[in-house]
């Protein structure tokens, strides 16, 4: 079964398989057809707000309304965000950030397009706040407190996570702290128990 028929009956795909379908209709369906076709010219970044729906079946729409922004857009150095499909939450954007290099990259879409570097940044603010929120709510729970955070931001792997959480002081108000992707799929990002630290 492909991924993209998970997302089409509206099974649950993880997050990493997710953006793995994404990354591999980006540089196969957009960039290898644009640079086959000879109009792809220059970078482009393409962004998604959240997994949509049936992809499937809107994955022809999607790729026309990319293929004719870069087509379009061939012989400009850039061209500002153009939204190519959006239903509700769902959203697919584009860009053309300078016209060097000829490919078309992975962003996201939150508030605007983010480079792969910006990600950190929010994964920390996140977890920083997150963690400082439960700190707080708890702080008259005795020790030992177990934090269960639930993953909610689809473009980050566990990697990512975990760079991060050690440098956030309040995770020591908790024996653990472990973040849950799925009802079956957890995992450690941080103990002050030895044992489970070897875990990590």
């Amino acid at each position: 079964m492909k991924d993209d028929d998970v997302v089409k009956k509206n099974q649950f795909l993880p997050p990493e398989k997710y953006r793995n379908m994404l990354q591999c209709f980006i540089k196969n369906d957009i960039e290898s057809f644009a640079k086959d076709s000879h109009y792809l010219c220059g970078t482009y970044r393409v962004s998604f707000s959240k997994l949509i729906e049936n992809f499937t079946e809107k994955k022809g729409e999607i790729k026309s309304g990319l293929l004719s922004y870069i087509r379009e857009t061939q012989n400009l150095s850039n061209e500002p965000l153009r939204v190519i499909y959006e239903n509700g939450r769902e959203k697919c954007v584009i860009e053309k950030t300078d016209g060097r290099d000829d490919k078309v990259c992975m962003g996201i879409y939150l508030i605007g397009s983010k480079w792969e570097s910006e990600i950190y940044s929010e994964v920390y603010q996140l977890l920083d706040e997150r963690i400082g929120e439960k700190k707080h709510k708890l702080r008259y729970i005795s020790y030992p407190k177990i934090l269960l955070l639930h993953d909610q931001y689809l473009f980050a792997y566990s990697q990512k996570y975990k760079s991060c959480i050690s440098s956030i002081p309040s995770r020591f108000s908790f024996h653990a702290i472990l973040l849950v992707e799925n009802k079956s799929k957890s995992f450690l990002l941080f103990s002050q128990d030895p044992k489970w630290e070897s875990k990590l």
